[in-house]
């Protein structure tokens, strides 16, 4: 081994250092602070269900967390390709084939009722990002949508194993295996955690107290499961699933330093800005959008540090 292919693969280089972490963390709490005082009077401020970016950030800007369950589920397809018992092999393919298939497909389905949604209110002449009692319900005259999606898929499947997860050494493939099970872990704990808050929470969201002159509420006074959207205000769902694209730095190879950075300022700016877009729909308040980070933040947080996934020794 030359001198610098040791050095690329004895990089330092972190993307969660412990500056990283702690500076993220003052951050989200600080803005956490602003919000429970002026929640109301910034959401008053910025609060437009009009703007179309942040509409479109609404209904199909939340897929950071459905990509991490896809690549997760690439992963380990990838993996079952290279077992040797035959059983093992098939049952590995056809359960995370199926698990990226449908993950995907709730995504899918929910931004159509999301784009569903934004185009009725045009038609009624209300604001694009307004609620609407629209839903999109897949019937039998609508199997040519499912058979479409299927092939959709399996087409970006092939590409996927064919153009990058084939050609990964078994070596590098172990590390993934691990990153891919970390991010399905990731967004299946962060997003049961976050639900169980909304629930006893159950806080208004802004519009009710903008346009429905809703009495506003803090975060920290109980509601206690009233069982209505329109009562899921805090944490930001949304915001949860914005934060996950921090954790797709992870699925680059520890030497490529530069693709990390590139995807960790990536992640973050995407983050800022789909929270942002969350408080500007009149969804959710500032300290909705930061306790949503920090749930997402430190859920990353706590696997990549307790499964070592910026080390280089995976080897199974």
């Amino acid at each position: 081994m030359d001198m610098n292919t040791k050095q690329k693969l004895e990089s330092n280089y972190k993307v969660f250092s412990k500056k990283t972490i702690t500076i993220t963390l003052i951050v989200i709490l600080i803005l956490f602070v602003i919000g429970t005082i002026w929640d109301q009077p910034l959401s008053k401020l910025v609060g437009n269900q009009n703007v179309w970016w942040a509409a479109i950030m609404q209904d199909i800007g939340a897929f950071p967390n459905v990509i991490l369950c896809f690549l997760g589920a690439e992963v380990i397809f990838q993996k079952g390709t290279r077992l040797q018992n035959r059983l093992f092999k098939y049952i590995t393919m056809i359960f995370s084939f199926l698990f990226g298939l449908t993950k995907t497909w709730d995504f899918f389905i929910e931004a159509r009722s999301q784009m569903g949604q934004a185009f009725a209110n045009i038609n009624k002449n209300l604001p694009v990002g307004a609620v609407s009692n629209y839903t999109f319900i897949i019937t039998n005259k609508d199997l040519n949508i499912i058979l479409i999606y299927i092939i959709s898929f399996y087409i970006i499947h092939e590409i996927i194993q064919l153009s990058w997860l084939q050609k990964v050494s078994d070596r590098d493939l172990a590390r993934l295996v691990i990153v891919g099970l970390a991010g399905i872990v990731i967004d299946t704990a962060t997003g049961e955690i976050l639900n169980q808050i909304k629930n006893i929470v159950s806080r208004p969201r802004p519009f009710m107290n903008l346009t429905k002159k809703k009495l506003f509420k803090s975060w920290y006074i109980i509601n206690g499961m009233l069982g209505s959207d329109n009562f899921a205000s805090f944490p930001s769902g949304h915001t949860r699933c914005f934060s996950m694209a921090l954790f797709f730095p992870m699925f680059v190879n520890n030497n490529n330093e530069k693709l990390k950075k590139f995807l960790k300022y990536i992640g973050f700016i995407y983050l800022i800005i789909g929270g942002f877009s969350r408080m500007i729909m009149e969804k959710h308040y500032l300290s909705d959008v930061s306790m949503a980070a920090f749930i997402g933040f430190l859920g990353i947080i706590a696997l990549v540090k307790l499964l070592h996934l910026e080390e280089d020794k995976f080897d199974f």
